[in-house]
């Protein structure tokens, strides 16, 4: 009974994808004219033959009259920019005013490129929508060749989805509180980014298991109501619900199981098994490492000045593996006293001319350098005499 009833859900898992998938592509490349476009604000707006070649000197729109007649989870924007710049992705939803227009922050990168606007994330997103378009920030130069707005075929629903749930996020000091259980995705980028955001940006499949479960624990209820002239269905609805729960209970008990040995297999990857110039450690990376260097330069120091790129982690571990010194913000009082700074993660800051300098403005006096880990994180010295007055 498990057996047929695992088959049945295949077989409805393998039915033809191109009835639950449409995709409305607006081409640019190799049009004559532009039908059903709105448009204003655009300093230049130009059909040639490789897309709509599009410039402005103050902020412009492009929007088209929409009837798309599908759903649409994924738009995707082709285009060739010659340089990077801001705009908006915009919507007025059918029937609503002119001036309900949602709007999307999106940026436009140099180059050949896409945008993948992930249309499953935004809660007033109605594929719907009759107006539909872009907005372009002043100091846009691109070549629009094409948008796609499409739904994901049930191909790939079946195979990112079961990627998705067989892809784990990693351990994070969040980890304990929140417990995100299996996710689904449709595309590749989803699956790729969908644990780069919180919470994460792609569905759980937590409903849709349940979803199971319910269905035939359902199904089981009603037959038992007629299990007199249904008996033999009631049996075996009732076999149907048990074997369902346990297979999905089992496949849960694994991915968990799955999930802990990616935590110590990727540590052992990135951690255990390096050399200690190689070492990194989960969300601080090689910051770990770099303490274990920075140390017995630190431990005759009452105070040290300590720049990083963020704040989480790295000021709590200084503060906790450097006691008794004490690390300084560069803008703390003290800070004209201490002589030596500790830099992790701050290209920014760079030697010249002995000093340590931002956008090359010095921000200490002369010194030398005492340890260079890596690009950004380093350990100097200021010159005693060089500091005095």
């Amino acid at each position: 009974m498990c057996r047929h009833s695992l088959l049945i859900a295949l077989a409805l898992l393998l039915a033809p994808a191109s009835a639950l998938a449409a995709t409305t592509t607006w081409n640019f490349a190799g049009e004559k004219k532009i039908d059903g476009w709105n448009y204003g604000g655009l300093t230049t707006m130009q059909l040639q033959p490789e897309g709509l070649l599009i410039r402005t000197e103050t902020a412009g729109q492009l929007v088209k009259v929409a009837d798309i007649g599908h759903s649409v989870t994924t738009i995707t924007v082709s285009y060739t920019a010659l340089n990077p710049s801001d705009g908006i992705f915009l919507w007025k939803p059918k029937g609503a005013s002119l001036n309900q227009v949602y709007q999307l922050p999106v940026s436009f990168e140099a180059g050949h490129r896409k945008l993948v606007l992930d249309m499953q994330r935004i809660q007033e997103w109605d594929a719907t929508s009759d107006r539909i378009g872009l907005g372009f920030n002043p100091g846009t130069n691109l070549i629009l060749e094409k948008i796609e707005l499409g739904s994901p075929t049930l191909t790939a629903r079946i195979i990112y989805g079961a990627k998705a749930f067989w892809t784990f996020d990693e351990l994070r000091p969040y980890s304990i509180n929140f417990l995100w259980g299996p996710l689904l995705a449709t595309s590749e980028e989803q699956v790729a980014n969908m644990y780069n955001a919180l919470p994460p940006g792609a569905p759980s499949a937590n409903a849709f298991l349940y979803g199971v479960i319910g269905l035939a624990l359902l199904t089981y209820l009603i037959l038992k109501r007629f299990r007199g002239k249904y008996a033999t269905m009631t049996r075996r609805a009732f076999t149907v619900f048990v074997c369902v729960t346990a297979g999905i209970w089992m496949i849960y008990d694994l991915r968990m199981g799955l999930e802990f040995v990616s935590y110590a297999s990727k540590d052992w990857k990135t951690w255990w098994s390096q050399p200690l110039e190689l070492q990194d450690f989960r969300d601080r990376g090689s910051f770990n490492a770099f303490l274990n260097k920075v140390q017995p330069l630190i431990k005759d120091e009452k105070a040290f000045v300590f720049v990083a790129s963020h704040g989480w982690p790295y000021s709590g571990q200084m503060r906790y593996s450097a006691y008794p010194a004490r690390p300084l913000p560069s803008d703390d009082p003290e800070t004209p006293g201490a002589t030596l700074w500790v830099v992790y993660g701050r290209q920014d800051i760079v030697l010249k001319d002995k000093k340590l300098t931002v956008d090359s403005v010095p921000v200490t006096p002369e010194g030398e350098m005492l340890l260079e880990f890596e690009p950004g994180a380093f350990v100097f010295r200021i010159d005693q005499l060089a500091s005095k007055p």
